[in-house]
């Protein structure tokens, strides 16, 4: 793999060095500024952030600032938005996110009036012992289209969010990610999968997988699940086997429901009552591996896609979601008005069917193979 670079540094000297790094996208009306923690580099450990720059301009077409944060002054951000200015023409229709990292989270929080020009925030783990007063301040006037606040519960200033919570509304939400620390280094996780779920969201519909054991007829709770889904005009996906399957597809079908995205192994799915459904092939995917590995392929693969996992285990419904995504928040919270049944964990959806993964820990006596489900 080719040695990915900067296309641009500058460095400015401020009583402190401060370096910028510029990743050039396509789109120079699209911008995404990073601001690392205290002392970080702009390639961050392991290239974290360039890496980052390059998804960001390869899948979304954004130009990507990296900037450096070598100490905890909020004039930064004034540095920033000059910065930023000397090689972009900023107009109304700029769209400007931003990403900050610990010190430099607090820093785009504390600082932001400075970049009125940044329209999105993602502030992962700004440290809440210090400021704290100042940052609730901030927030409680922020006036911008998103500023949403993630915290690792592992890391220090975790069971301090809810002083932030109590500023939360449509533009402010707080959330913490089980098992993440405060580099959110934990279990190879991916810094783009967070920035999907939050800042680059750009529709209110998610994608919800259902699966579940083999069963006579659709539960009336599942079925008021699928009609929430249906209600929201939100994707459904669901596989190709018998029962479970079977049954979430036809019940579809009887509603007349077309946003629908059918997964399978093969070419085409082994059963299919959705004409208009769309379909998904994971066929080249499963060449080479072995037989476990293949009968529940598209269902990795669905995990991977979607932003809810619903799984009809007999009388209940156990959700699997990141505890991010608000729009996922709004749907629990809708279904627990009609008195559904469910169970929710907060976790990666990708890591449901995984080899030897244990799906839910409330009923992890029961399940230890994916291949247990339809």
């Amino acid at each position: 793999m080719p040695q990915k670079f900067f296309d641009l540094i500058k460095t400015y000297q401020c009583g402190y060095e401060i370096d910028y790094g510029f990743v050039f996208g396509r789109d120079h009306q699209k911008i995404f500024l990073i601001k690392t923690g205290q002392n970080g580099s702009i390639y961050g450990y392991q290239n974290k952030y360039l890496k980052l720059a390059y998804e960001l301009r390869d899948l979304y077409g954004f130009s990507v600032v990296c900037a450096s944060t070598p100490s905890a002054d909020i004039d930064q951000m004034a540095q920033f938005a000059e910065i930023v200015q000397s090689e972009f023409k900023i107009t109304e229709a700029t769209k400007i996110y931003f990403m900050g990292m610990s010190k430099g989270a607090s820093i785009g929080c504390l600082g932001h009036a400075s970049f009125p020009q940044i329209s999105r925030f993602l502030l992962i783990n700004p440290p809440l012992m210090i400021n704290t007063t100042k940052l609730s301040r901030r927030v409680q006037n922020f006036a911008g289209e998103m500023m949403t606040f993630i915290f690792g519960s592992l890391d220090p200033s975790a069971h301090l969010a809810s002083i932030l919570k109590l500023h939360e509304r449509e533009n402010v939400r707080v959330a913490i990610v089980p098992g993440q620390d405060h580099y959110f280094s934990k279990d190879g996780f991916e810094l783009m999968n967070l920035l999907q779920s939050t800042i680059l969201r750009t529709s209110p519909r998610i994608k919800t997988f259902i699966y579940g054991s083999s069963l006579a007829e659709l539960p009336s709770f599942a079925k008021s699940i699928l009609d929430l889904s249906i209600k929201n005009g939100d994707e459904i996906l669901v596989g190709d086997n018998d029962g479970m399957d079977i049954l979430v597809q036809k019940y579809l079908a009887s509603k007349g429901y077309n946003n629908v995205t059918i997964y399978c192994n093969g070419i085409s799915p082994q059963n299919n009552f959705l004409t208009s459904a769309k379909i998904k092939s994971c066929a080249e995917a499963t060449k080479g591996l072995p037989d476990e590995a293949i009968r529940v392929a598209h269902k990795k693969q669905m995990t991977d896609d979607c932003d809810q996992a619903f799984m009809i285990w007999e009388n209940n419904a156990y959700l699997t979601w990141d505890g991010i995504n608000p729009n996922v928040e709004n749907n629990i919270n809708a279904l627990e008005k009609l008195n559904i049944p469910i169970s929710v964990t907060i976790g990666s959806c990708k890591n449901i069917f995984t080899p030897t993964s244990i799906i839910h820990a409330d009923f992890a006596p029961m399940f230890k193979y994916a291949e247990d489900f339809d």
